[in-house]
């Protein structure tokens, strides 16, 4: 009778103290609270998080921040709201799946003291697999700056549902004093490993020069970073060379950048090239025929080949070889390089 009475006593102390507990949680006071705690933990660590505020839903793992910044290490992150929702087998699942992130007023800024952008160093860290069913970003921006460049996207946006959507651009990409890029919309295809996007239209203006076309492609981040991307260019004009095709594919992938099936035409004239730049080597191979040298005032066409390696930023370890032929009405001359 008395263990009987015992184990009820203990059903409704624990329902009581259950109860309560998920009454504290609601409790907008105790949020706050929670919120503080975390912003001191994350300060004690060297990460500068705070959110001016915070709603919780612990039955639908839903939250709401206002006022959300982060700083580490030179990087930045700050928006006026950002709501997020998951699943509860968030947890336990081995891909990660959000069914809803959105952000409101995103400023993002990177400031690097490297002269250059940094190249990877040491074993990537493994990322998980991450779907999104639904990705909301309103009025971002970005802003990357080292010590020799500034690269802005001033006005972003993204709409993605169910793995499909748009990332739209406002205004140029610039990346100061000389370069500007217009692209007005990418289309784009999540998935938990990464985003296919495109084919998408682009215009740059560098300097007094300027090109448009196409270009798509996808990047990945898991197991590790990696992206490859083809593009093709509408005729150019490059000083006095006009009406220039480009096309060609570049992947990167651990490290390393390679351009590869690189083809510029002009009229009968074609150069072909691939290249591949790291931080242990770098090589370019390239070969052409029928490249009329009209333009820089040379009455004659030129065939030829070369092949490349250095290491040192500035080519002055650069060794390598090559073949160069004219062509003219005045005959024909060739040297080796």
């Amino acid at each position: 009778m008395r263990v009987g009475r015992l184990f009820r006593w203990v059903g409704i102390i624990f329902i009581a103290a259950a109860g309560a507990i998920v009454i504290l949680i609601h409790n907008s006071s105790f949020q706050q609270w929670s919120l503080r705690r975390l912003e001191n933990i994350a300060r004690a660590g060297g990460i500068e998080f705070s959110a001016q505020h915070v709603y919780f839903d612990p039955y639908k793992l839903r939250a709401t921040l206002d006022g959300v910044a982060y700083v580490e290490d030179g990087t930045s992150m700050r928006a006026s709201r950002v709501s997020i929702d998951l699943p509860w087998n968030v947890f336990t699942s081995a891909v990660k799946e959000i069914t809803s992130l959105e952000v409101d007023n995103l400023e993002i800024k990177m400031n690097s003291a490297a002269p250059a952008v940094p190249a990877p160093s040491g074993e990537p860290t493994p990322l998980p697999k991450i779907r999104l069913d639904r990705l909301v970003v309103r009025n971002g921006s970005l802003d990357y700056r080292n010590q020799s460049m500034q690269f802005l996207i001033p006005a972003f946006s993204i709409d993605v549902n169910q793995g499909r959507g748009t990332l739209r651009f406002d205004r140029k990409l610039s990346l100061p004093p000389d370069l500007s890029l217009e692209i007005h919309e990418i289309r784009l295809a999540l998935s938990d490993d990464g985003v296919q996007f495109g084919p998408a239209a682009w215009k740059v203006d560098y300097a007094e020069y300027n090109g448009a076309g196409t270009a798509q492609g996808q990047v990945k981040w898991t197991p590790t970073l990696a992206a490859d991307m083809s593009f093709s260019t509408e005729p150019l004009t490059i000083q006095q060379w006009k009406k220039i095709r480009a096309s060609g594919n570049v992947n990167f992938d651990k490290g390393v950048l390679r351009i590869s099936d690189f083809r510029a035409e002009q009229g009968k004239g074609e150069l072909t090239a691939s290249a591949e730049i790291s931080d242990k080597k770098n090589s370019l191979i390239a070969a052409w025929k029928r490249l009329e040298l009209g333009p820089a005032g040379i009455p004659a066409n030129s065939n030829g080949s070369i092949s490349l390696q250095w290491k040192a930023s500035d080519f002055s370890d650069t060794n390598g070889s090559g073949t160069v032929s004219l062509v003219s009405q005045y005959g024909r001359a060739q040297s080796e390089i």
